[in-house]
């Protein structure tokens, strides 16, 4: 029964943040005051292309075939589409657009 003692404050949170910075720090007032002044922050998804396994570790990225291949994965993210609970969505339904109504804001591969 002692031992339950520590479920009494129990709290769960889904935001890491919580967990690693503590609420009264300087880093977290800064943030917050960020926020508050320049709206949410987004992120951008990095993609890491490496060699394939038959490939040169040491082999330069700037050669035809890789500019290629990152070209055509430039063209599938801008142009890729997906079937969602029988809707059809695109980039441009959930990208990032600072100025309402116009482009998205894709980092490009390239």
């Amino acid at each position: 029964m002692f031992c339950a003692m520590g479920f009494v404050n129990f709290q769960i949170t889904d935001d890491p943040q919580e967990l690693w910075v503590a609420p009264e720090s300087r880093s977290n007032i800064e943030q917050e005051y960020v926020i508050n002044k320049f709206g949410a922050f987004f992120r951008i998804n990095t993609i890491w292309l490496t060699p394939g396994v038959n490939e040169d570790m040491d082999a330069d990225v700037f050669q035809k075939g890789y500019l290629e291949m990152l070209y055509h994965l430039q063209m599938a993210i801008e142009n890729g589409k997906a079937e969602v609970n029988d809707k059809m969505y695109s980039v441009d339904d959930f990208c990032y657009k600072p100025i309402t109504g116009k482009g998205c804001i894709v980092t490009s591969p390239m």
